[in-house]
């Protein structure tokens, strides 16, 4: 922790490493805990009541940093995955409330009970807005100075300088074996694991 740094009350923290720039804080009432680097830049902030989480090995796998840039902040009472990295940059926020990051997914086979697991990491660029109650989904990038309206889910990659809102709900034909559009996650996992190809 550097200079005037500082973690409010009632927070649970138990992660592989917390770094924090000056003037980085984190409010109340917090519960951030898994195998995660946290690091926040110069006046990065978490809010109040956030639980930002990452299950243990055998279900996650490598290392997995939450990375806010300078004078980003996630506000209050968001849900963030970091089963794989999430970075925001400068000048950006997760705003209101109850927002969710998702870093993984599952798909069902066709028929019968097998499944499997989806993981790609979020990158948010710089001077990004996103409103209250959005879903921000696994393997996507949103580009500098977007803004993405409150209650929108946001499942592919935004590109380009500007306002999204709530999509439409559309239909999404499904191909013979979804797997063949991710690489596979070798290793000694507790299940099947795909990652987003780039």
């Amino acid at each position: 922790m550097k200079a005037n740094a500082r973690i409010g009350h009632f927070n649970l923290i138990k992660v592989n490493s917390l770094s924090m720039d000056e003037n980085a804080y984190i409010v109340n009432y917090n519960s951030i805990k898994g195998p995660i680097d946290i690091k926040l830049a110069n006046t990065a902030a978490i809010g109040n009541r956030n639980k930002i989480y990452r299950a243990p090995s055998p279900v996650t796998y490598g290392e997995s940093v939450l990375q806010l840039g300078l004078l980003s902040k996630i506000t209050g009472n968001h849900r963030v995955d970091c089963t794989r990295s999430i970075t925001v940059g400068d000048y950006s926020t997760i705003a209101g409330h109850d927002s969710q990051l998702w870093t993984h997914a599952y798909y069902n086979d066709k028929t019968g009970p097998g499944r499997f697991r989806v993981d790609g990491e979020i990158t948010i660029g710089n001077n990004v807005y996103i409103g209250s109650g959005c879903i921000i989904n696994s393997g996507l990038v949103i580009a500098d100075q977007v803004v993405v309206g409150s209650n929108s889910c946001v499942s592919k990659s935004l590109l380009e300088a500007g306002s999204y809102v709530s999509q439409p709900l559309r239909f999404i034909g499904q191909t013979d074996d979804l797997r063949d559009r991710f690489k596979k996650v070798e290793g000694d996992l507790c299940e099947e694991v795909y990652e987003r190809k780039t």
